[in-house]
């Protein structure tokens, strides 16, 4: 007997925003989902553990030495890579244990990654390491670029009036920090169409129903 071919597609059904219904993710640049970001940070780590270069060991992570349960780990753990599942368990429970925020993730995927010659100059100088926002938008942009690409779905729900007024807010309030910075460093402010009023405060672009 011939075996029957799946005709469904087994990934969740991404919802698309219409002329009366806009779907967003509650997820964005300056708040972004924690569960989500968790996530994707586990699956960059585990894309970095299953494309590494070199098989080199570091004591301080062995868990024979230094387990990290009562049950131990078995022999031949380090000879197999762990799965996602088994980094974002891990990493969830830190997080929620530690009580950090998804910000804190991001950034600690740029630390990661910097270069460890880097990393090694800046601690024996003892300097206060900090992430520019430009480096953590783009990785937050590159993390959700990694989650379409591996079937990795942020939840969409509905744009509702409050919500809008939230995020427009919360742009308002970034476009501001970004005007502040640009200033500070002599750079000229330009405006925008949006940003022009005459005789009166600025309403809103966009009307929702």
């Amino acid at each position: 007997m011939r075996p029957q071919r799946q005709l469904v597609d087994p990934r969740p059904l991404k919802k698309s925003s219409s002329c009366s219904t806009i779907y967003l993710d509650d997820s964005t640049v300056s708040q972004p989902n924690l569960k989500n970001t968790v996530k994707c940070v586990a699956l960059a780590i585990y894309y970095h553990i299953k494309n590494r270069t070199s098989q080199r060991h570091i004591s301080i992570f062995d868990e024979k030495l230094h387990p990290l349960t009562r049950d131990g780990v078995i022999d031949d753990y380090d000879k197999h890579n762990p799965e996602h599942r088994q980094i974002y368990k891990f990493v969830r429970t830190l997080f929620n244990a530690a009580q950090l925020t998804a910000e804190c993730a991001i950034i600690t995927l740029v630390y990661l990654e910097r270069n460890e010659l880097e990393r090694q100059f800046l601690e024996m100088l003892q300097f206060n390491i900090n992430v520019p926002s430009s480096v953590y938008a783009k990785y937050y942009f590159d993390l959700r670029t990694l989650a379409e690409a591996n079937d990795l779905s942020f939840p969409s729900e509905p744009l509702s009036k409050d919500r809008a007024q939230k995020l427009e807010a919360m742009s308002r309030v970034c476009e501001d920090k970004v005007t502040a910075e640009a200033l500070r460093n002599g750079h000229k402010k330009w405006s925008s169409v949006d940003n022009v009023s005459v005789g009166g405060a600025r309403r809103s672009v966009a009307i929702l129903s």
